[in-house]
């Protein structure tokens, strides 16, 4: 039988003891939601991070794309004052072109000495500047002008001077070989004129005989242009 003091210390209870702790079911919660924060965190930054590069990538493009369009901009002004030039030089000479070409419709023989080689037929006489009448061209227009003179002659050597005010500026001769046939000269030059300058041909010498032929065949022989090339 227990004595009375067991007794006493068997109602009183047994002394407790230190146990160790075990995890909880909600701290388990909290470490694994932590993780899949962070997983979170990360996958966000790795989008964020693609989307910067993407938008880095549309950005080099614009900034290339830009560079480009600056680019055809500037040829496209350069073009620009460029038409506006020609436009400018074209559009200050509307109105004066000057052209014409001056044929012989008969032959001319025995032409007197000094006298003026008129060509009496026209197939352009554009500004009106030739006349068929006096066989002398006045410049309707200041400017360069060029000037083409052929004679075609027969029998005797053949030979035309150019003058320019009176003055002589070119001269040609058309050498005759043999008979039944003739020689042929021809003698370009650019010349200014002032308004109202003249141009004409005589004939320097007036030998007897002499035929400047004005066509062979129907084809014109004797033909004498002229040609405004830059108007002041």
């Amino acid at each position: 039988m227990l004595t009375k003091p067991c007794r006493g210390l068997l109602d009183q209870g047994l002394p407790q003891t230190n146990k160790p702790v075990v995890p909880t079911l909600a701290g388990s919660s909290e470490t694994s939601l932590l993780h899949q924060l962070l997983m979170q965190e990360s996958n966000l930054r790795m989008e964020l991070e693609k989307q910067i590069t993407s938008l880095q990538n549309s950005v080099y493009t614009i900034q290339k794309d830009l560079l480009q369009k600056n680019k055809e901009i500037s040829e496209l002004k350069a073009n620009n004052n460029v038409m506006q030039f020609n436009l400018s030089n074209t559009g200050s000479n509307v109105g004066k072109a000057v052209v014409f070409s001056a044929l012989l419709s008969h032959n001319l023989v025995n032409v007197p000495n000094g006298q003026v080689i008129i060509f009496d037929k026209t197939s352009v006489n554009v500004g009106n500047g030739y006349s068929t009448k006096t066989g002398i061209f006045r410049a309707p227009v200041a400017g360069v002008y060029q000037f083409t003179l052929t004679i075609g002659g027969n029998v005797v050597n053949t030979h035309a001077n150019i003058r320019h005010n009176g003055n002589i500026i070119g001269h040609l001769y058309a050498d005759h070989f043999h008979d039944g046939q003739y020689g042929r000269a021809t003698l370009t030059l650019a010349l200014h004129l002032d308004i109202g300058d003249e141009v004409w041909n005589v004939d320097p010498d007036g030998q007897i005989n002499q035929v400047i032929i004005g066509s062979v065949a129907g084809l014109p022989v004797s033909i004498f242009t002229g040609h405004l090339i830059v108007a002041n």
